[in-house]
């Protein structure tokens, strides 16, 4: 209920935010963390993020679905395919840190509004490090914005740097903000979509990442689980 608080968020200065986000810490009543429950929990948090904002509802879903088969197609365990889907349904949790006014406003962006809508990255990293079942989660999520090419944030980590999970979160997050509406803009058709990923390859974006995702699509395989649901 709070999250969908619109106000809240908006009177909230940034500076207050951040120190909201940065302070979050687990309770100290703990539950034994089997994969049901983490993979419970990371949906969760990853609704409360899409709550936040009209723009973005679903997005961390998506994101972690999408994610997933990504990483099923690649042959990764199942194990561990549902390890990066956490990655994905929590990579934007530091958006929790950023003002709405910021995350939603319809024109362009000054650069002191983009610099504090990239600390979401590292954000999202400091929250999830200081909680034990996730720990191992934080540089992976955390690293979604980092470019093969070293022009990424936060960290500007060249390709050798950024592991494979992160690559996969990161073609997933990037389609999916393509295909969907945003405050500057409507959503993108796919073959819109797809040529702008196709541009991103092996500078940005894992070229081998690109190109699951695009089979997958084209061949009506990448889908959420509520589209899994109405295709029965």
């Amino acid at each position: 209920r709070v999250s969908r608080n619109r106000e809240l968020w908006e009177q909230l200065p940034p500076e207050s935010l951040s120190e909201y986000v940065r302070n979050l810490e687990p309770s100290e009543y703990s539950l034994p963390a089997n994969d049901d429950r983490l993979d419970a929990l990371s949906r969760a948090f990853g609704k409360i993020i899409d709550a936040k904002s009209p723009y973005t509802y679903g997005h961390s879903q998506r994101v972690g679905e999408y994610t997933m088969a990504i990483a099923r197609e690649m042959g990764l365990s199942e194990e561990r395919c549902r390890w990066i889907r956490r990655g994905g349904f929590l990579h934007d949790l530091g958006k929790l840190g950023v003002s709405n006014t910021i995350l939603d406003k319809p024109g362009r962006l000054t650069s002191e509004e983009y610099d504090l809508v990239q600390n979401h990255a590292r954000y999202t990293e400091e929250i999830l490090v200081r909680i034990g079942a996730f720990k191992t989660l934080s540089f992976v999520a955390g690293a979604h914005h980092e470019r093969l090419d070293g022009k990424g944030y936060p960290r500007k980590l060249v390709a050798s740097e950024i592991p494979l999970e992160t690559r996969i979160i990161s073609v997933a997050d990037i389609y999916d903000a393509l295909t969907e509406d945003r405050p500057y803009r409507k959503a993108m058709e796919d073959e819109k979509a797809f040529s702008i990923l196709k541009e991103l390859k092996n500078t940005a974006l894992d070229g081998l990442c690109v190109d699951t995702l695009m089979t997958l699509k084209t061949e009506n395989r990448l889908l959420t689980t509520e589209e899994r649901f109405e295709t029965l």
